[in-house]
């Protein structure tokens, strides 16, 4: 039989056909699916809010939100940290499961999240944050998957905050002399000398509005001229995903005029709930632009805290430490479209992780339909929460708890069960509370033969949380979490920016139970806070107590080291990192700052010695790779120099420095081809980089190449006279 073609009429009717079922299906779906707001509040705790019984609150928009939907009074997060607790929020999943236990480690691909599944169903989708910790390309790596428009902080601004804040490692390259003195050195390498770049190590102080974070206000005008263009632009019309996080409740507390005003004196978390009091009154003005362009009755709209806040409740002044509610019990409101089961208050446990497949199911979509992973990867931990609001109290699932935070501190981590009135923390030494009667968890009433123990015992145990002091099944993706470049930016947040510490302790007893530290932690805190407002001198006597009080705390050491490094003070920086150091050998960030502390001394020997302990733990370190060249060079060792600059250039192929100072030490090395070949390589990557044109101009007199010479001589000049 001969093949049957179809004609051109044919196939433009059948074109026509498709694209009418095609169009008809996207107006079906953008009149029946819903668009979705979902608003993370940072450390807001629920009882600092109006609608959950705070007298003292002034949260008129948010108490609007829950008469005009679901309240839940009984939600809880997942863990206390800002990173870990959203990506249980996008993803449905808790934080062993999704591996985002500690600030940098990535959300990895397979771990599906509900901006995924919804644009996989047909959903524009966008986000918008709040603070530098949730930027995509920095501190939240992967947390991008699934958005069309991800409004992080610019990869400039990532770069001002590296190089403002003290503590924060300089490019290696910044301030070493290039090989063969072609070109002096910005700063001398001895005793005294100038930091490697002014702006990494002395701070000129700047608002942190914009650098790490944006006021709220900010973050919900990207927002709605996002929902605007997508709304009411060109483009097809289709439903919305938008998530917005508002960072301002986060300490350090600084509300904006009228609030701090209001809320000046008050009490002691005055300045918190005039952090929250403003946060309402910009969601209050976003709730008004949804329901001026008639966006609002037929949206889903989610409010939620991430983490709460300690504010001294058990000793913990902020957050990330403990499992205990303060800081693990937030607000969660759902408003339905059309407003339905409005008024309707659930008193059995949520937890954060039901909010994503709320979400799926609000949007008319099963978690299959909705996403072209398999089905494992779309599996979710946690389950939506209609069945809450449905079946009431029959319906209460589990609340899991989990803190990987403490280790950054040298210190146990955490695991919580909170199920039918009792609450089990797994610690060094662990704690059961009886929450009917003792909700503020001032009693500890664990006996290990209890009935109450054993069973909330064995839920962890089913679980299959990653045991305490032991690595977690997501090691291989924490590796490597904070990087020399992320620092500054958990510094200026008030968090502890070193590398995360690691353990194969087999027992959670041979680390330190946290309930013991939290003082120190404290203080810790308050001495990254007096470094950031400029209060150096504050900031090294907090430090310094702490140490003589525990010659043991590593995480004081190092933050010690960084402010006598940014103040320029290497040998007193030289010392404290030396201290570390021997407290935690295998922390290559530690042995990385000794390094080069030793360089700035002017002790080229000493800070090979660090550099290479250092690589031995990570061998992938640009910044480390380029200090160790130059310290091998002035030790005219120009063999190990070229094997460090060529394994630099290798880690960053498009970077200039390595390739320049390489070619000084084949200047040096009187290797004349090769160290043309690598200048030339170098004015090829920055063409306008002067430096390169006249360390080629060298080169290529060195091999005779008069001509060429005097080429790249002229180009270095015109270059120069910019």
């Amino acid at each position: 039989m001969a093949p049957c073609y179809a004609s051109p009429a044919m196939s433009s009717r059948r074109l026509v056909r498709i694209l009418l079922v095609s169009l008809a299906a996207n107006a079906a779906l953008a009149q029946r699916a819903p668009d979705v707001y979902l608003v993370t509040i940072d450390t807001l705790r629920a009882d600092h809010v109006g609608a959950y019984g705070y007298a003292a609150a002034q949260t008129p928009r948010l108490d609007a939100l829950a008469r005009d939907g679901v309240r839940f009074e009984q939600a809880f997060t997942a863990s206390p940290i800002t990173n870990t607790s959203h990506a249980s929020i996008l993803t449905g999943l808790l934080p062993s499961a999704h591996g985002v236990t500690d600030f940098g480690t990535p959300l990895a691909a397979s771990k599906v999240s509900v901006a995924a599944r919804l644009r996989a169903a047909g959903y524009r989708t966008g986000a918008f944050v709040g603070s530098i910790i949730l930027d995509s390309h920095s501190l939240a790596r992967g947390f991008d998957q699934g958005f069309d428009t991800y409004d992080g902080f610019s990869a400039a601004a990532a770069d001002k905050t590296r190089k403002t804040e003290a503590g924060a490692r300089p490019a290696a390259h910044a301030g070493l002399p290039v090989i063969r003195g072609v070109i002096a050195a910005r700063n001398g390498a001895g005793a005294g000398a100038a930091p490697a770049n002014g702006a990494a190590e002395g701070r000129a102080k700047q608002s942190r509005y914009g650098r790490v974070e944006r006021r709220a206000a900010d973050v919900l005008a990207r927002a709605q001229q996002w929902i605007t263009a997508a709304k009411f632009g060109r483009a097809r019309p289709r439903p919305i995903f938008a998530w917005v996080h508002l960072y301002d409740p986060h300490d350090p507390y600084d509300p904006p005029a009228p609030f701090a005003e209001k809320f000046a004196g008050r009490n002691k978390d005055g300045m918190y709930d005039g952090e929250i009091a403003y946060t309402d009154h910009a969601l209050g003005e976003f709730v008004k632009f949804l329901k001026a362009r008639g966006l609002y009755d037929n949206a889903v709209i989610i409010v939620v805290g991430d983490h709460g806040e300690g504010l001294g409740e058990h000793g913990e002044d902020t957050h990330g430490i403990f499992l205990y509610d303060a800081t693990l019990h937030v607000p969660l409101l759902l408003k339905l479209p059309r407003q339905a089961m409005r008024g309707t208050v659930v008193t059995a446990q949520a937890r954060t992780i039901d909010i994503a497949p709320t979400v799926v199911e609000l949007a008319g979509f099963s978690e299959k339909a909705a996403v072209s992973k398999t089905e494992a990867s779309a599996k979710m931990d946690g389950v939506s929460l209609h069945l809450l609001w449905k079946k009431g109290a029959s319906a209460e699932r589990v609340a899991l708890g989990e803190a990987d935070y403490p280790l950054r501190f040298g210190w146990a981590p955490l695991r919580s069960v909170r199920a039918e009135g009792f609450k089990y923390i797994e610690a060094p030494r662990p704690e059961l509370y009886d929450l009917r009667a003792d909700a503020g968890e001032t009693k500890n009433v664990y006996q290990p033969w209890a009935d109450e123990v054993k069973r909330l015992r064995q839920i962890l145990a089913d679980a299959n949380l990653p045991a305490l002091g032991t690595p977690g099944k997501n090691d291989a993706q924490k590796s490597g979490a904070v990087s020399a470049e992320t620092v500054a930016e958990l510094k200026a947040l008030g968090y502890f920016g070193n590398e995360p510490g690691s353990t194969t302790a087999r027992e959670p007893s041979l680390l330190p139970d946290p309930k013991d530290k939290i003082e120190q932690q404290n203080a810790l805190h308050r001495a990254q806070l007096a470094d950031e407002d400029g209060d150096a001198e504050g900031a090294r006597a907090i430090l310094k107590k702490v140490i003589a009080a525990d010659p043991a705390a590593e995480s004081a050491m190092v933050q010690l080291g960084r402010i006598e490094l940014a103040q320029h003070d290497h040998r007193a920086a030289a010392a404290a990192f030396a201290a570390a150091l021997k407290l935690r050998p295998a922390d290559s960030a530690v042995a990385y700052s000794l390094g080069q502390s030793l360089f700035r001394l002017g002790d080229h020997a000493g800070a090979r010695a660090a550099l290479e302990q250092s690589l031995q733990v990570d061998p992938a370190q640009y910044d480390a790779r380029m200090m160790l060249g130059a310290a091998y060079a002035l030790l005219r060792n120009m063999p190990a120099a070229e094997d460090q600059f060529e394994a630099a250039a290798l880690l960053e192929p498009k970077r200039v420095e390595p390739r320049k100072q390489l070619g000084g030490v084949l200047l040096d090395s009187g290797k004349y081809d090769d160290a043309v070949a690598a200048l030339e390589m170098a004015t090829k990557l920055a063409p306008t980089d002067a430096q390169s044109f006249e360390l080629l101009a060298k080169a290529y007199r060195a091999a005779g190449k008069t001509s060429l010479a005097q080429q790249a001589a002229a180009r270095a000049k015109q270059l120069r006279g910019r």
